[in-house]
């Protein structure tokens, strides 16, 4: 593909996870699914940055939407992997909440199936792992679930 000289291809994938991320919030899932898509498979390879893993997830959320509870785990999971495999000298603070992210996410979708104490295991690694980085907004969102499962 060529783009054109005032464009990179980060700021290519940046409008193609905006405009994903539009559709996505208007519960238009698929329109958001491909440009979630066509953004990660320009970061090449997807080991090479921590946003695969945020684009992963963000899959992972769209095909939950969608109701394709098992597609969102394993996109999930694969972002999980990619994170914790990262290296650890050029780990960010997107890569940390990514990882915190991923390990919520995976909790709802454990909780949405039906298994509460996968889902309980999911979240309290979340809110370990959020309390570690100060990350607040997921040590919340772990909380919260962790009282609607009332799983100790």
């Amino acid at each position: 593909m060529t783009l054109p000289p005032w464009m990179t291809f980060t700021d290519f994938g940046a409008s193609l996870e905006a405009l994903a991320a539009f559709y996505s919030s208007r519960h238009k899932y698929a329109y958001a699914l491909p440009l979630y898509l066509r953004a990660l498979s320009l970061i090449n390879p997807p080991e090479s940055s921590c946003h695969s893993a945020v684009l992963m997830n963000n899959i992972s959320e769209v095909f939950t939407g969608m109701g394709n509870l098992e597609e969102a785990r394993g996109w999930a999971e694969r972002g999980l992997k990619l994170v914790e495999n990262f290296n650890k000298k050029k780990k960010t603070r997107e890569c940390d909440e990514s990882c915190g992210v991923l390990l919520f996410n995976l909790g709802m979708i454990s909780e949405l199936s039906g298994n509460v104490i996968k889902a309980s295991e999911y979240y309290k690694k979340a809110h370990n792992l959020a309390k570690k980085i100060n990350f607040s907004d997921c040590i919340n969102e772990a909380e919260l679930a962790l009282k609607r499962i009332n799983i100790n």
